[in-house]
């Protein structure tokens, strides 16, 4: 186990994945000079017209690492006079028809993706046998209202007697601390223990005495019969009052709902053939993954931890004046507060005003590529290492880099090698640099 070091190569991690990307590239562009096109896209495969396939699996033959007699492209089987439905990237179904009739078919490979529903537990656990896979009656629904529209309400009023439930696991002492009234004058043996696993609702806005709205969060015991607990008490994550009614808990019909019309965020287009968006980046902001509290997101609604360029940030708030303040909505004695914060290291990303001039920073950062214009004009990173190294407070100051402490961290990511050109700062170094 000392040992495994050496078995780590993270270059091979990345390239597994970057050529996979490659190969599907020149797969794509296969298709497209003859005059067809793919219909889906995923990690490690493509859906191509069936005449195609053969040709097309032994394509890449030449660059065959193995020693094995198959394809890097394999074609699927079951795949003869099949029809594709695509919602969005990882929602889409493979189905056959036969007439009128639409069929999904079975077996241990699933023609459907379960992205986006795989979270809910079965709402027809009492309506369908062991064996069945409960989100192809979804996709069966979701074929008929397309082949349908006029279906839409009808299987809309079925979803509706159906509550979004998730299975959960009490994973945390706040958690577990929101069963104490459930668990009050129990004995031991009956209680709600750390690691049980419980029922999660998603729950619906209420709005009560005429106050600000509030999402209550439906949490409960576990139950074989997850649609069974709608109707009985119980406890708000968020404040831990025991409450009732079915009212509180999201139907399935909502989900049903915005499900069959989720927009494609990588495609422009509504429908039929999509073209590829072109992406202008503004800026860079590291996130984190979070697997290890992606269960817990459900309650919390976290998002994922968000690394910004803190120097980047300060440098744009110190500079920042009092009126342009006002116009994003940050008053002038906040603004100083944040000035003097920024000089003690003391900056709370976290409050609503700080979160303003965030969403304020990164909108207004222009869409540049320094890395394209240094080599367009003749430059590299080499030069702008050196260029660093070498800049005077004077000459920093005149290209807005008014804070010393703001070019020693810059001349010490230069030293180390560690500058990074998508941020502000530097896309004002880089731009002196090439007026020079």
């Amino acid at each position: 186990m000392s040992h495994l070091e050496f078995f780590f190569h993270p270059i091979i991690g990345a390239n597994i994945t970057a050529g996979s990307r490659l190969l599907l590239a020149i797969a794509e562009r296969f298709v497209l000079e003859k005059g067809e096109l793919h219909t889906y896209m995923d990690t490690d495969s493509i859906f191509v017209p069936p005449h195609l396939a053969e040709e097309l699996s032994h394509l890449f033959d030449s660059l065959n690492p193995y020693d094995f007699d198959k394809p890097i492209l394999e074609i699927e089987d079951g795949m003869d006079d099949i029809w594709f439905y695509g919602i969005s990237s990882k929602r889409y179904c493979l189905f056959h028809k036969d007439g009128k009739e639409i069929v999904i078919p079975g077996g241990k490979k699933l023609f459907y993706k379960l992205h986006g529903l795989g979270h809910i537990t079965n709402p027809f656990s009492r309506e369908l046998c062991e064996k069945d896979h409960w989100h192809k009656q979804i996709w069966l629904d979701i074929l008929k209202v397309y082949y349908n529209p006029e279906l839409l309400s009808g299987i809309l009023e079925k979803y509706e007697n159906y509550s979004v439930i998730s299975n959960l696991s009490i994973t945390t002492a706040n958690l577990h601390r929101r069963f104490e009234k459930l668990n009050d004058g129990k004995s031991f043996d009956k209680q709600i223990k750390p690691f049980n696993f419980m029922l999660v609702g998603q729950g619906t806005v209420s709005n009560k005495k005429g106050r600000s709205a509030v999402q209550i969060k439906p949490i409960t015991p576990f139950s074989k019969n997850p649609q069974e607990i709608v109707e009985l008490p119980f406890i708000d994550y968020k404040t831990g009052d025991i409450l009732q009614g079915r009212h509180y808990w999201k139907p399935l019909s909502d989900v049903f709902d915005k499900y069959i019309s989720h927009p494609e965020t990588k495609f422009e287009g509504d429908i039929g053939v999509l073209k590829r968006r072109h992406l202008n980046p503004k800026g860079c902001i590291y996130v984190g993954k979070e697997s290890n509290n992606i269960d817990m997101q459900c309650l919390e609604q976290s998002q994922l931890e968000t690394f910004y360029d803190l120097e980047s940030l300060q440098e744009y708030i110190l500079n920042l004046t009092p009126s342009k303040a006002k116009e994003i909505g940050v008053s002038k004695s906040t603004l100083f507060s944040m000035k003097m914060r920024i000089k003690s290291q003391k900056l709370n990303l976290n409050t609503s005003a700080v979160k303003k001039l965030l969403e304020h920073f990164y909108n207004e950062t222009e869409s540049v590529c320094p890395e394209k214009r240094l080599l367009q004009s003749g430059y590299d990173m080499n030069d702008v290492i050196n260029y660093v190294r070498n800049l005077t407070p004077k000459e920093a100051k005149s290209i807005g880099i008014k804070y010393r402490s703001t070019l020693q961290n810059l001349k010490k990511r230069a030293e180390q090698g560690q500058l990074n050109l998508n941020t502000s700062i530097m896309d004002k170094v880089v731009t002196h640099l090439l007026n020079c």
